[in-house]
């Protein structure tokens, strides 16, 4: 995946860059890339490659793009998460930086330095199925929710690594099942 901190940066551009970063992303989503060429650099790869996105976009950005994301295919490539913070949440978060004495860095898993192989039971994969079914019929976004359904095995798979298990089982479903209810548009409350 790429990581866009905050998609406002490469949004901020003129309508011409905005356009030419968004066709871009949706082949990079959906077909992958297989050849790159600017005037200083060529790279041309046998077998195209492709990757998702992890990103944040305030929602009246998102709002504002929403309609021509959605005619061109950029939203159907994407599993949206939303969320927003309950009163509570945001006393509890509050509450807490005020008692936070010092910093403490988060401890990370790097990615694997050797490909991994991440089997899915098919047991598994019909659940996230029927998981993607019912997402994208409470979206109005007219999508069948193929691509819904990919982003849920990568999830879950995900989960299987970050566990170092080669094969996805029901703590990894269950971990993607609490993720979905924030995969829509929203802004679950949490």
């Amino acid at each position: 995946h790429i990581v866009i901190p905050d998609l406002l940066v490469p949004l901020s551009h003129g309508w011409e860059q905005r356009g030419a970063f968004i066709a871009f992303m949706n082949g990079l989503l959906e077909e992958g890339v297989g050849k790159i060429i600017t005037f200083m650099f060529h790279l041309k790869i046998t077998t195209p490659f492709g990757c998702g996105l992890v990103t944040c976009i305030p929602p009246k950005i998102l709002n504002d793009h929403r309609r021509r994301w959605t005619d061109v295919g950029f939203l159907s490539r994407l599993m949206p998460i939303s969320w927003q913070y309950s009163p509570e949440t945001i006393q509890g978060v509050g509450e807490y930086l005020q008692a936070l004495r010092h910093h403490r860095p988060y401890k990370t898993t790097l990615a694997p330095r050797e490909r991994s192989t991440i089997s899915l039971p098919s047991q598994y994969a019909e659940r996230l199925w029927h998981l993607s079914q019912e997402a994208v019929a409470t979206s109005g976004a007219g999508v069948y929710g193929f691509r819904h359904m990919r982003h849920l095995e990568r999830l879950a798979m995900a989960s299987a690594l970050e566990r170092e298990h080669a094969e996805v089982d029901e703590v990894d479903l269950e971990r993607v099942i609490r993720l979905s209810r924030f995969c829509n548009l929203k802004l679950t409350e949490i």
